[in-house]
């Protein structure tokens, strides 16, 4: 078998298909390289046995089992199982080996393979603690009534290219069978050295390599713009910021819209500048909340997206985790995720056990998403993209989950009305193309010194913020230059915590007192303090226990209140009371020591049960009138200004102190004497 390889094709063949398909079907390597191995002569043992009268220049075959051998036939693309048999020559007494179909499993054979080493895989595979899988692609030619044609599969796993098999025509008659021929076309391409390597990743987008230290892209045009494109991006830019023409909407939406351009500046090498810093640092992702019709998606959504290329359709609003999956692995890029308020009322119904809120509490800052078995294989997710979340609601409450993301909030005062919407789509949104030159510079600029990916990512933004606009020759607006990168969510959670379990609490006084206390004695108990005072001093919450002049405060009390909200960010007693103030200490109660919140008395009323402000000051200048107006007449002893005046205590001692502050009134002998020249000077009325 000297002569050039040649696959022979019958003319009925060549007049139905395109030549351009024999010619890739004959630079085939697994059809090359075997008839390479046929000539050499020295043949292992699974290709022994086959008849020399079925050879021809366009089949490839390998011993199943016993006499039985698959049949890769190249010139009427299908893999088949053939059996070889004996039979009786009826002259000379001789034996003769003939080929018998058994089976046709599939309508193709394979024309090139590659198989793909993706640094992403390695790096998410060894934070798993297990091997990275390997994933091929495949160029097949497929026979079909309407000829043979040559499609592409995968990127896959082995264990799934049956199935994208189907998604391209492709036909079998019996799937273990099909299963064991692509298993054994792998093997054979391997051992014939017929598979080309490919150190790369799968995905498009852009990545830092770790081995070789340089800012990649791939898949993405990431040419270096000129200083004329980059300008006409940056001015289209403020032009956005101008859309409406009202002064409160001026005020607000365009530092907004500025907050999350300077994020996105960075965004795009997310998943670059975390493999850079070893996952010690990480960007947030972006979240979009707030009132409809405020250009969350359609403005600012759309500009990020046009910025990195990335497409804009992907919807949450019928999310699965199995497409969250698949959209996170499926570029190392911003993707924004619009109408995301499913998926975060799902997570906001999660708890620390709940699969979806860990995965997306630990994606910004992991290599790998999530890892799924598949027939016994595991396919591994990267963590590539850095997401954009647009969503009409409001921010979600987990902390954990508030932590990995940037929040930006549109109000009613951000709306943008029709008219200026109209304009946007006319005028701002065909010539968003344009908007890729700051990407493109952003990349360009960050790979000509890598090292800069080590600062903290809001001072990253600054810089190429300042960067861009150098470049383009233009002064930062001060919309941006004003814009803050930094997000208030733990102060503002931590509020919310502080409220829902004060007013827990200031129920669970109020249930008991009412359950306890008879309405006789209702009468000093017109305020909440009054009412959690005496709950604790008759010792009625097993929650607490009175020591002197201090509240002691039981574990338990943490698991009433979880037991009411099992999503609540609290997770230790410990952290309960450093949420609300409270010392963390050891006591001795009853006999053990144990481990228990302290808190002064009165700073514990305080906190729970505040004097309502107002109504409380109208009390007391009340009561501070009827004071003065019995001390006009004469002085008097605390005891008595009870009797004649028969107030609640709290506000009649808060009217006497006031007064005393302010000089009216002074103690002398025993009793209270108003300083009457100091209470004319200051309005009060002395006529009976």
């Amino acid at each position: 078998m000297t002569e050039r390889i040649t696959i022979i094709i019958d003319d009925v063949n060549k007049e139905n298909n395109n030549e351009d398909v024999f010619d890739e079907i004959e630079s085939s390597p697994i059809l090359s390289n075997f008839f390479k191995l046929l000539e050499s002569g020295n043949l292992p043992e699974e290709f022994l046995g086959f008849p020399k009268d079925d050879l021809d220049l366009y089949t490839v075959f390998i011993k199943r089992k016993n006499k039985t051998y698959w049949v890769f036939n190249y010139k009427n693309p299908s893999v088949a199982l053939y059996k070889v048999k004996t039979v009786k020559c009826d002259e000379d007494e001789c034996d003769e080996q003939i080929l018998v179909h058994q089976q046709t499993i599939m309508n193709m054979v394979p024309i090139e393979i590659t198989a793909f080493k993706d640094y992403t895989l390695e790096l998410a595979a060894n934070e798993l603690n297990t091997n990275p899988p390997i994933v091929y692609k495949l160029k097949v030619a497929v026979r079909s009534l309407r000829g043979i044609y040559i499609e592409e599969l995968g990127p896959a796993l082995a264990v799934e290219i049956l199935d994208r098999l189907k998604d391209i025509g492709g036909l079998f008659s019996n799937e273990t069978l099909a299963k064991e021929a692509i298993d054994t076309l792998l093997y054979l391409a391997r051992f014939l050295d017929a598979i080309k390597f490919n150190e790369r990743p799968l995905a498009p987008g852009i990545y830092y390599n770790p081995k070789r230290r340089v800012l990649e892209a791939y898949d993405i045009d990431m040419s270096m713009p000129s200083r004329d494109e980059l300008r006409e991006a940056l001015i289209l830019l403020d032009k956005i910021t101008k859309t409406v023409d009202k002064p409160s909407w001026r005020e607000s939406w365009p530092y907004k819209f500025g907050k999350a351009i300077k994020w996105a500046v960075v965004a795009g090498l997310g998943y670059a500048y975390k493999v850079y810093n070893e996952k010690r640092r990480w960007i947030p992702y972006l979240l979009l909340v707030g009132e409809s019709q405020t250009g969350k998606t359609h403005s600012v959504g759309r500009v990020i997206a046009e910025m990195w290329q990335s497409p804009f359709t992907s919807s949450g609003a019928s999310w699965s985790l199995y497409s969250l999956s698949e959209l996170i692995a499926s570029r190392s890029s911003v993707i924004v995720v619009n109408e995301a308020a499913n998926l975060f009322k799902a997570v906001n119904k999660g708890d620390e056990e709940d699969n979806l809120f860990n995965l997306l509490k630990n994606a910004p800052e992991q290599y790998f998403f999530r890892i799924k078995n598949y027939k016994n294989s595991k396919k591994i997710y990267p963590s590539l993209a850095t997401f954009v979340f647009t969503a009409n609601m409001s921010a979600p409450k987990n902390e954990a989950i508030r932590r990995r993301f940037l929040t930006i909030e549109f109000t009613k005062e951000d709306k943008i009305p029709k008219d200026a919407r109209d304009k946007f789509e006319r005028e701002i949104v065909p010539q968003m193309k344009k908007l890729s030159a700051i990407g493109r510079f952003v990349f360009n600029f960050v790979k000509s010194d890598p090292s800069i990916l080590g600062q903290h990512w809001t001072d990253l933004a600054e810089l190429l913020i300042e960067a861009m606009y150098a470049y383009a020759d233009l002064k930062i607006p001060k919309w941006l230059e004003d814009a803050k990168l930094e997000d208030n969510y733990s102060e503002e959670l931590e509020a919310e915590k502080i409220e829902y379990v004060t007013t827990w609490l200031r129920k669970h006084f109020n249930d008991l007192y009412l359950r306890n206390v008879k309405k006789a004695f209702d009468e000093d108990a017109d305020f909440i303090r009054n009412r959690v005072s005496y709950v604790l001093k008759a010792n009625l919450s097993e929650y607490f226990y009175i020591n002197d002049d201090e509240v002691v405060i039981f574990r338990s009390l943490l698991d009433a209140i979880k037991s009411d909200r099992k999503d609540l960010d609290i997770y230790s007693f410990k952290d309960l009371c450093n949420l609300m103030g409270w010392e963390y200490t050891i006591k001795k109660v009853r006999g053990k020591s144990i481990r228990v919140g302290v808190v002064k008395l009165e700073d514990f009323l305080e906190q729970i049960a505040p004097l309502e402000e107002t109504k409380f000051e109208r009390e007391v200048d009340l009561t501070a009138n009827l004071i003065v107006k019995e001390l006009a007449i004469q002085p008097r002893t605390i005891e008595e200004l009870k009797i004649l005046i028969d107030d609640n205590e709290l506000i009649l001692n808060a009217a006497i102190n006031l007064l005393k502050e302010k000089n009216i009134v002074f103690e002398a002998e025993g009793k209270l004497v108003l300083n009457k020249e100091r209470a004319k000077e200051l309005g009060f009325d002395l006529l009976l």
